[in-house]
């Protein structure tokens, strides 16, 4: 049985997240719409994600270690990937402060906190550091990669990449921004189901992928399919060069590189397999995500504030992917914990942003550590 981190690890670790939870939040905004108040139910999804997250991994360890949970992740289009793993770990750090911040109201953290911080920081560790081909744990780590595929899997794209003229680059430019918009929407407005990784090799191939294709809190109110179920777009981006931060979003420079792809290759899974697809599947996903964003626009419309409070709290606390991956999929249904429903929903429906989101301006650690004493 691998080892526990220490408590100095465990605080060592708390101050890399913060780093790269600041590093992160640099290149992005808090984000508010006219369709969903993100930053409330962000808050809310992370008060609930502390209430019920460690219950819920101590639970998918019974089935599968940390590690072997990490290495289920190297493959293609898999929905337990870096940004999973990176994501509901500061979800759950998040979550931790904001009680602590609250303390002047009511009770927040209990006596097995250590314990359960501890946990946390454990199973991202192993998890991560047998997820990456590198064994790094962030991404910066890693100067900006995610390498995940060994060299075998790179082998067998190569038959199956194909160059594109300047049509076919302009249609695969367009299909995978109305399917970005599309599950930006599905997921209530936030990154869920679009992820990258890479650079592979010494024509930097940079593997985009579109996981779960109807899936998020308003998937059940579209009543039409994709034309697959999750899609891979390989991308040969030669002499440019890309990087990636914590969730998988790409950066190229320069970042017009659609315009210089030459190369592509799409698939998709069945199973455990993974399946090229022709060209002339961009066309039929275009119309998918074009029809579905409309379809899920008049729907999403038609949600009252709370309702979308809720959906988005149970997006940003969805731990659904680890349960699929160790082959218990019914074991776990995206809810509100009886916390959550009872004091941290009211609390931000009225506060609508949580004041931890101040201390990201802010130079200190963002987490506060565990005492420095070991069991």
């Amino acid at each position: 049985m691998s080892r526990t981190l220490s408590t100095d690890e465990v605080n060592r670790l708390l101050i890399a997240f913060s780093d790269a939870a600041k590093q992160l939040i640099g290149r992005r905004t808090l984000l508010e719409s006219h369709m969903f108040p993100v930053t409330t139910y962000v808050a809310t999804g992370l008060y609930n994600l502390h209430e019920i997250g460690y219950e819920a991994l101590r639970e998918v360890t019974e089935s599968a270690s940390p590690e072997e949970i990490g290495r289920l992740g190297r493959r293609f289009l898999s929905r337990i990937n870096q940004k999973t793993h990176f994501s509901i770990i500061l979800g759950y750090l998040v979550g931790r402060e904001q009680r602590l911040m609250d303390e002047d109201e009511y009770s927040t953290l209990g006596e097995d906190d250590a314990e359960q911080t501890r946990f946390m920081l454990n199973f991202f560790h192993k998890a991560v550091s047998n997820y990456r081909s590198d064994g790094k744990l962030f991404v910066a780590d890693g100067n900006g990669s995610i390498p995940i595929l060994p060299e075998e899997a790179l082998e067998g794209l190569n038959g199956s990449m194909f160059s594109i003229d300047e049509e076919a680059r302009v249609s695969l430019r367009r299909t995978m921004a109305l399917l970005q918009a599309y599950l930006f929407l599905s997921n209530c407005e936030s990154r869920g189901n679009v992820f990258s990784h890479g650079p592979y090799g010494k024509n930097n191939l940079i593997i985009r992928e579109f996981t779960s294709l109807k899936s998020g809190p308003l998937a059940d109110y579209l009543e039409i399919s994709p034309p697959v179920k999750n899609l891979a777009v390989v991308l040969e981006l030669g002499g440019m060069k890309p990087a990636l931060d914590e969730v998988g979003t790409l950066y190229v420079d320069p970042p017009d590189y659609m315009d210089h792809v030459e190369n592509i290759g799409l698939f998709t899974t069945s199973g455990s397999k993974i399946e090229p697809l022709p060209p002339s599947i961009s066309s039929d996903v275009s119309q998918f995500a074009q029809r579905a964003q409309k379809a899920l626009f008049y729907q999403a419309a038609k949600l009252d504030d709370r309702q979308k409070i809720v959906a988005g709290a149970l997006q940003y606390s969805n731990l659904f992917p680890y349960y699929e991956a160790v082959g218990e999929p019914d074991a776990f249904t995206p809810h509100l914990g009886k916390r959550c429903q009872e004091i941290d929903l009211p609390k931000m429906i009225s506060l609508r942003i949580h004041p931890f989101f101040n201390k990201f301006g802010e130079k200190p650690n963002l987490f506060t550590p565990l005492e420095n004493k070991e069991r």
